[in-house]
């Protein structure tokens, strides 16, 4: 590793891709395996590091959503079906927990400074959620 990894960190673990609203959604689940695959041609884990995405607590989520919304979409991933808002964004079952591992690692990424550098690792940290191609 060169000089840049001891500056910055790519959250590219596949359980990112576990968090999407189906394939003809712009926040599809395609979009991180893309990402990934080209990350890993241009060899750019061997310049940066790649820590393992980490899931939120429920404190985490609450920080941004009521309790009630918190259990409404718990339940509303159990069945995988209908919709969060007025028809954009569909319930996928699962969503709940995958959202945990983006809202863990945004997190982590938020508060990325004093995390890494206690680490001795980089200082800055990128998730890679980018929209489908």
């Amino acid at each position: 590793m060169d000089d840049l990894s001891t500056k910055v960190a790519v959250y590219i673990d596949e359980k990112l891709s576990q968090y999407g609203f189906g394939p003809q959604h712009p926040f599809s689940n395609d979009r991180l395996p893309a990402f990934r695959q080209a990350f890993f041609d241009q060899r750019l884990d061997e310049k940066v590091l790649t820590p393992e995405a980490v899931m939120a607590t429920v404190e985490q989520v609450a920080r941004f959503h009521t309790l009630d919304y918190i259990q409404t979409v718990q339940n509303l991933s159990e069945t995988g079906s209908g919709y969060f808002d007025t028809g954009d964004t569909p319930v996928i079952k699962g969503i709940y927990q995958a959202s945990l591992y983006v809202v863990g690692s945004s997190h982590r990424i938020s508060s990325g400074t004093a995390f890494f550098f206690s680490l001795g690792e980089a200082p800055l940290a990128i998730g890679s959620l980018v929209a489908s191609p």
